[in-house]
């Protein structure tokens, strides 16, 4: 297992509710809903330091889009497995789907520079997650 996938796993620890609520995304629900049914799930302090609500959003985010992807099945490597990977599913299943954050193409592929829109993911938050 990557480091990156070790990450991923490690925002939601728990595997039963972290692949009960990957279905559910997976299925439709929205982020806010799924956060609002497991809200003591995703993790409080990462790298000892207290973590916000955008920031924990964004954390449950890649956990459920790695679960549901599952194990890395391409080999980061693999130039036009990957571009082909980041044009059909986007760049986010690609990062899960080779269990690499591919910075190394980002120079191609300007929207994975993009920042996070923290707004969106901090109104995803359940209302007692601290901001």
């Amino acid at each position: 297992m990557t480091t990156v996938l070790e990450r991923r796993r490690a925002f939601w620890p728990d595997t039963t509710t972290r692949a009960e609520a990957a279905r559910l995304y997976a299925d439709g629900m929205e982020l806010r809903e799924v956060l609002a049914r497991f809200p003591n799930e995703v993790v409080k302090v990462s790298e000892g330091k207290p973590r916000g609500a955008a920031r924990r959003a964004i954390y449950a985010r890649w956990a459920l889009l790695q679960e549901r992807v599952g194990e890395p099945d391409t080999d980061p490597d693999d130039r036009v497995a990957v571009e082909r990977l980041i044009r059909d599913e986007g760049h986010e299943v690609a990062q899960c789907r080779t269990g690499s954050a591919l910075t190394r193409y980002k120079a191609d592929f300007p929207e994975m520079n993009r920042f996070p829109p923290l707004a969106w993911y901090a109104e995803q938050a359940p209302a007692s997650w601290p901001r």
